[in-house]
């Protein structure tokens, strides 16, 4: 923690001669906020600063928010606004063309806002851009970007009825839950993690085709 031009901040310093490849991983990290810019606030926190101090460390810092999904006391007694606030930020991103890397709960932060429920996506540390990710797998980049979707919805608790029905072409959009004629919306029994083998692979949803790419600023 700390504080960057008066604001609180969550801040990640490293010591360049002691860890020397991370200032490449956090320059990366950096790179992604900014193909992200759009978002930033709203689906994921706010880039504050980052550089040298003292030419031997490098930081990063972003806003400081509440804390994560993963804490079941922090959870709002909305727990369905949350579950949808939090699939809606992974979508934003993906539809920036960047795959996240790590959907666990921990990378979800509440907004310390005036929206008790609301979700923000940080950690992109293990991020990517999709097309690069999926080059290196050899498989379409939708195909990645809705594996992550249906393992976020599955550490969210949403139940296999609304996974088919989101994986069948729904989406989680501004206006909450839409989808296929089933749609009956999240059950997210307040909400963390399951346990044990995610259920079996969802159908490719179509928005996910015409994800619009984002160019970097």
């Amino acid at each position: 923690m700390g504080v960057i031009g008066g604001q609180p901040a969550a801040v990640t310093v490293v010591d360049l001669f002691k860890e020397r490849g991370m200032k490449a991983e956090m320059q990366i990290e950096v790179e992604i906020y900014r193909r992200l810019r759009s978002l930033q606030g709203v689906y994921i926190p706010h880039l504050l600063a980052h550089g040298y101090i003292d030419g031997w460390q490098y930081f990063l810092a972003t806003s400081l928010e509440c804390p994560s999904l993963e804490s079941n006391e922090a959870w709002p007694e909305d727990a369905a606004a949350t579950t949808m606030s939090a699939i809606r930020a992974l979508d934003k991103v993906h539809q920036l063309g960047v795959l996240h890397g790590d959907v666990s709960l921990h990378n979800f932060v509440f907004a310390s806002g005036s929206a008790p429920e609301q979700a923000l996506l940080q950690g992109f540390d293990c991020a990517q851009l999709a097309a690069d990710a999926a080059q290196a797998a050899g498989v379409e980049a939708a195909v990645l970007l809705a594996e992550e979707r249906r393992k976020l919805m599955y550490e969210l608790g949403v139940d296999e009825q609304q996974q088919g029905v989101l994986g069948a072409g729904g989406s989680c959009g501004d206006g909450g839950w839409s989808g296929g004629s089933s749609g009956t919306g999240a059950q997210p029994a307040g909400a963390p993690a399951r346990h044990g083998p995610p259920p079996p692979a969802a159908v490719v949803p179509s928005w996910l085709l015409r994800g619009p790419a984002a160019t970097r600023p």
